[in-house]
């Protein structure tokens, strides 16, 4: 294998950081698959997310718009908050967002 001349740098660099990016992907992935109890499948918990979609009230807040189901309930379950069948204020999602950064 060749060392890197200085113009494949920016290169390499992007490279380095895709791979970062996979990396971190992986282990949020596998964290929640865990924090879920390894009950659903890759497919599920990925379509699961997906179908989670909120409303943004005017002045209220955020209200859910998307149907319940056992992986969404299991989710709130798992990280303590819910979003399916009240208007989330705007407080409470920067809490939300917050706490899962802090994770």
């Amino acid at each position: 294998m060749e060392p890197l001349a200085y113009t494949d740098m920016p290169e390499a660099a992007s490279l380095i950081q895709a791979r970062s990016v996979h990396a971190l992907q992986v282990i949020l992935f596998r964290y929640l698959e865990k924090k879920l109890n390894h009950k659903y499948t890759c497919s599920e918990i990925i379509n699961g997310l997906k179908s989670i979609k909120l409303f943004k009230q005017q002045e209220e807040g955020f209200s859910p718009a998307y149907t319940r189901t056992d992986f969404i309930d299991d989710l709130h379950e798992a990280f303590g908050f819910r979003t399916d069948y009240e208007i989330i204020s705007k407080a409470d999602m920067r809490k939300i967002i917050s706490q899962t950064k802090k994770r």
